[in-house]
């Protein structure tokens, strides 16, 4: 899960991502460290939170390639001179 990351790259703290998705803190570090799993309500709470997708949450981060433009999930290189203009 990507969970920690996209956070992090919001700038936002565990304890407001919580609040947001109205869980505890507790739950957002056992979802980040991979002792717990949320379910696909907790999911669509994470990602409107992050403003991203619950695709980008699930993403395993070995799994994206940094190309130029951005992320894209391994197997789905974009078509680089189309993405560019």
């Amino acid at each position: 899960m990507n969970l920690a990351n996209i956070r992090k790259e919001k700038g936002m703290t565990q304890e407001a991502l919580a609040q947001s998705c109205g869980i505890s803190r507790q739950r957002i570090t056992n979802y980040e460290i991979g002792i717990r799993e949320p379910n696909l309500e907790i999911l669509k709470r994470l990602a409107s939170a992050l403003d991203c997708s619950v695709d980008d949450l699930l993403a395993d981060e070995n799994d994206l390639l940094s190309c130029p433009g951005g992320l894209y999930p391994a197997g789905t290189v974009p078509n680089l001179e189309t993405e560019m203009r």
